[in-house]
C-alpha cells in the first residue's frame, strides 16, 4: 500500500470530512504517493495542499453536464480521467463514492485493492467492504473511518483540518482591507447560504434572512465587530437579502473569492455563524470559531468533528420531527420549517458572544 487512491465525488463537507482519513494515511503510510478523486469544485481545496500528490478534478456529476452538450466531449472526459488514473499506478484505492461506477473506473485503471462503503450493494465491485444502509448512529468522519479499519489503519480521527497558503490568506487581507475592513480589529463572518450540494433544496437548511440581518446588527453593535458576508457566486442573492436589512454590514464579499480564497477568509474571521453545510465544515477545518444553526440534518452525524468542541458551537431544536433528512433523502412532506424558523435570534448571539469572550480572554 503505497500509492493510494482517495475517492469522495460529493459536496464541499463531504470531503472536507475525509480530511482526517488522508492525515492518518500520512501517519500510517508517511511516504505514500496520495491521489484524490473529487469533483472539479472540491478539487481547489487540495491544489496547494502537501499532503496530496494528484488531483483527478472530476465527478459523475461533472462528465454529465459535458455529455449534455456533446456526448463525444463526455466520453472523451472518461476516457482521459481513466488514462490519467493508469498513469498514476495507484495499488489501493479508498473509495467513498457510494457508486459501483467509480468503482468499475479503479478497476479498469488497475487498482486491486479497492476498499470502500458497500451502500446497498452498489460495492460488488470492492475488495474490501464496508457495508453501510446510511450515515446514522455515529458521526460520518468515523464511518468513513471504517474503511482505513479494514485496510489495518487504526486509531481515533481526529478534527479536519485544511491547508491554506499563506499567499491565499494575504490576499483575502488584501480584499478585507479594499472593502473597508480594519484586519486589527475584531471580523465576524456570516455565511447565510450554504448546502449548494442539495440542487433547489439547498433553502430548506438556511435559517430565515431576517433573522440573520437582526443578528447581524446585534453582532455589530453589542459585540463591536465589523460583520462581513460571505459565500459563493449562487448565494448572492441571500446576501444581498441580508445586506439590505443590515446597513450596519460592512461588506458583502458573497461570490468574490475562489473557494480556496473563500477558506482563506473564514480562516481570517474572529467568528463564523453558518448554516449547516459547506461553510461551516470549512470554518471547522480552518479552526474558526463557529456557530452553526442546524435544521433538517442530525448534527450528530454531520456537524462539527469532533462533538463538543468549545470553538464550534451547534444550535438547534429539538423536535419530534426532527432531523427529517434521513437515508440520504429528505423527508418533510407538509414541513413548517419550524426546526429553524422557530430558533430565535437571542440564542445564536448568545453563543457568539460566549465566543467573542472567550477569544477577548485569551488577549
Amino acid at each position: 500500500m503505497r500509492r493510494i487512491l482517495f475517492i469522495n465525488p460529493f459536496g464541499i463537507g463531504d470531503v472536507i470530512c475525509t480530511l482526517p482519513l488522508l492525515d492518518a494515511v500520512r501517519r500510517a503510510v508517511p511516504d505514500a504517493y496520495v491521489g484524490f478523486w473529487c469533483s472539479e469544485r472540491s478539487s481547489e481545496l487540495f491544489r496547494s495542499d502537501p499532503r496530496v500528490q494528484a488531483l483527478f478534478p472530476v465527478s459523475r456529476g461533472d462528465i454529465k453536464k459535458i455529455s449534455s452538450g456533446s456526448a463525444f466531449a463526455g466520453m472523451k472526459k472518461t476516457a482521459g480521467l481513466l488514462w490519467s488514473l493508469r498513469k498514476g499506478r495507484f495499488d489501493t484505492s479508498i473509495d467513498l463514492s457510494l457508486d459501483w461506477r467509480y468503482t468499475n473506473l479503479s478497476m479498469l485503471a488497475g487498482i486491486r485493492l479497492r476498499a470502500g462503503l458497500d451502500y446497498r450493494g452498489r460495492g460488488r465491485l470492492l475488495k474490501k467492504k464496508i457495508r453501510l444502509d446510511a450515515f446514522d448512529g455515529a458521526h460520518i468522519i468515523e464511518h468513513y473511518f471504517r474503511v482505513l479499519e479494514a485496510l489495518g489503519i487504526s486509531g481515533v480521527p481526529g478534527a479536519p483540518v485544511l491547508f491554506i497558503p499563506e499567499i491565499e490568506k494575504e490576499r483575502a487581507r488584501k480584499l478585507l482591507r479594499s472593502r473597508g475592513i480594519d484586519t486589527s480589529l475584531p471580523v465576524a463572518g456570516i455565511a447565510p447560504g450554504g448546502g449548494a450540494s442539495w440542487g433547489r433544496d439547498a433553502s430548506s437548511r438556511h435559517w430565515p434572512a431576517e433573522k440573520f440581518a437582526e443578528l447581524a446588527f446585534r453582532i455589530s453593535g453589542e459585540l463591536r465587530m465589523q460583520v462581513v458576508l460571505l459565500g459563493d457566486r449562487a448565494e448572492k442573492a441571500v446576501s444581498a437579502a441580508v445586506a439590505a436589512a443590515c446597513p450596519r454590514i460592512k461588506a458583502d464579499l458573497t461570490g468574490e473569492t475562489s473557494l480556496q480564497g473563500f477558506a482563506a477568509l473564514i480562516s481570517l474571521m474572529d467568528l463564523m455563524v453558518t448554516n449547516d453545510g459547506g461553510p461551516m465544515h470549512v470554518s471547522t477545518a480552518a479552526d474558526a470559531p463557529s456557530v452553526s444553526i442546524f435544521g433538517p440534518v442530525d448534527e450528530k452525524v454531520y456537524g462539527p468533528y469532533p462533538p463538543g468542541a468549545k470553538r464550534h458551537l451547534v444550535i438547534k431544536r429539538d423536535l419530534s420531527c426532527r432531523p427529517c433528512y434521513k437515508g440520504f433523502r429528505l423527508n418533510n412532506g407538509n414541513c413548517s420549517r419550524e426546526c429553524l424558523v422557530g430558533v430565535e435570534v437571542e440564542e445564536v448571539f448568545q453563543a457568539a458572544a460566549g465566543l467573542a469572550r472567550r477569544r477577548d480572554e485569551k488577549k
